[in-house]
């Protein structure tokens, strides 16, 4: 039964007017005393966690967000020393909060300590509160569809040729760490353009195209049209990257990091339109003379450096993919 459907049959569970809290147990095999519940009258969804003080000892205060509430409430249900309560505040954002609390109850079951489980509750928190800051219910913007159709669609080409727990796990971006994908050793940086003249690359930090300590550092460029009602859109791509990492390993992995990513299938309605037809697609490997700005070059007291740089001027530096997939084949083995 899916988290939507206990909160509908909780809600049905009482007549109209009823006060208190009804839950339901999820995963009963877990250790966690982990439920989902409604608040009534007014149905308010929660999603609840009881634990022990000892358990609580470093959590100082819970991330909250626009449309969803967290707290600690001492003392917690059924004689445990507190609960930690996620509550939808906003109705708006019910297909949000079932994203979240899925994503939290995915994360913490499997985990026997509870004090591990408490921190990784406390965790996705934060994650969220980026989304929700960031995207919220108006989705991703243009720029970043463009940019996540880019690692999807470079994503789907290494399949080809690597296996998917290398590629998969590879991808970083939804961290927001320095480069896109991290195999080892080798980094991938990718860049979704909308087609144009004289196309910019822009580098978010001095970091980004640094290959400081690395063996190798690529750039990946894909030079995009973008039409109503035409091209393969963003759900398009990632239902067939789904399709093929079905029955892998890593599938959920993928799931967990297109959420990190900011793409929820929650709002799959916004990104039907527009398509993306690529246009040109480029791989630089960058090295010494490539034009960037990288930690190194900047004076003391001088970081968060934001710059661009023209696609022209990187063609001085293009390789064949072929390139790429023999370096990831000599760091992944």
């Amino acid at each position: 039964m899916t988290l939507d459907a206990l909160w509908d049959e909780l809600e049905a569970l009482t007549a109209p007017g009823a006060v208190g809290r009804f839950k339901r147990r999820v995963h009963p095999e877990s250790s966690l005393d982990l439920f989902v519940g409604v608040a009534k009258p007014a149905n308010q969804r929660m999603l609840m966690m009881l634990a022990s003080e000892a358990s609580l000892a470093d959590i100082e205060k819970l991330p909250c967000s626009q449309g969803v509430e967290a707290r600690i409430v001492r003392p917690g249900e059924d004689g445990r020393d507190a609960t930690l309560e996620l509550a939808l505040t906003d109705p708006r954002f019910t297909d949000i909060f079932s994203a979240l609390a899925a994503d939290v109850i995915d994360a913490t079951t499997s985990l026997a300590d509870e004090q591990a489980a408490v921190s990784e509750f406390v965790n996705r928190l934060r994650r969220w509160q980026r989304f929700l800051e960031e995207s919220g219910l108006r989705g991703l913007s243009p720029e970043r569809q463009r940019g996540l159709f880019a690692e999807m669609w470079i994503t789907r080409d290494l399949l080809d040729h690597l296996e998917p727990s290398v590629v998969v796990n590879a991808w970083t971006g939804p961290d927001r760490a320095s480069h896109d994908f991290q195999f080892g050793s080798c980094a991938l940086e990718v860049k979704g353009t909308a087609a144009k003249q004289h196309q910019l690359l822009h580098i978010v930090s001095e970091r980004q195209l640094d290959d400081t300590g690395l063996d190798a550092l690529f750039l990946f460029h894909l030079s995009l049209d973008v039409h109503r009602g035409a091209g393969e859109t963003l759900p398009e791509l990632v239902d067939e990257l789904r399709k093929r990492l079905r029955k892998t390993a890593v599938a959920q992995i993928l799931e967990a990091k297109l959420v990190q990513a900011g793409y929820l299938e929650q709002q799959r309605s916004l990104y039907v339109d527009p398509g993306y037809t690529p246009r040109e697609s480029n791989l630089f490997q960058v090295r010494q003379g490539f034009p960037r700005i990288v930690e190194r070059d900047l004076a003391p007291g001088v970081g968060d450096v934001h710059y661009s740089i023209s696609v022209a001027e990187c063609k001085h530096f293009t390789v064949e993919q072929a390139v790429l997939r023999d370096e990831i084949r000599g760091v992944a083995t």
